[in-house]
């Protein structure tokens, strides 16, 4: 039996899971020793992605999808909050536009990166482009979801 904890959902945690940074949080995360959990917090996100898992470099929907996850950069720019905030880069490798809830699309076109950011502490934003780069994020995202921390838990899986 394989034992994975859901640490208790920070941005900094998730981001961390998610490959962004620190070399033992990275290991951990590979080793899917570690998942954070986000509930959706705005009616895009409710309707069209529901929770989701930071897990194992990987974005994982509840309704089953997963896009694989690959750190590319820490930029600063206009994501989801349209102020200059710190983003943390993650290129879909490879590219998708997974059906999610009641057959909504992730993006409604070929999803090539996503950028997360906390727009206040404690939530945590995802703004989906399909660019050729991140130099390319001038033009409009596809799509934008916001999310709050679900309450810290342990569980398992066979």
């Amino acid at each position: 039996m394989i034992r994975k904890k859901l640490a208790a959902a920070s941005f900094a945690t998730a981001m961390a899971i998610a490959g962004a940074v620190p070399a033992k949080a990275q290991a951990e995360a590979d080793a899917g020793e570690n998942c954070s959990r986000w509930v959706p917090a705005d009616e895009r996100a409710f309707t069209v992605t529901g929770p989701l898992t930071l897990c194992g470099g990987a974005l994982n929907f509840e309704n089953g999808p997963s896009l694989p996850l690959r750190f590319v950069e820490v930029s600063r720019g206009l994501f989801a909050e349209e102020r200059m905030a710190r983003g943390f880069v993650f290129a879909l490798d490879p590219p998708g536009d997974p059906a999610l809830l009641n057959g909504n699309s992730f993006c409604g076109r070929e999803a090539t990166y996503v950028v997360f950011t906390e727009p206040s502490r404690g939530a945590m934003s995802m703004t989906v482009y399909s660019a050729q780069s991140p130099r390319h994020f001038n033009d409009a995202p596809c799509a934008v979801y916001f999310y709050g921390p679900d309450e810290p838990a342990r569980y398992s899986t066979d």
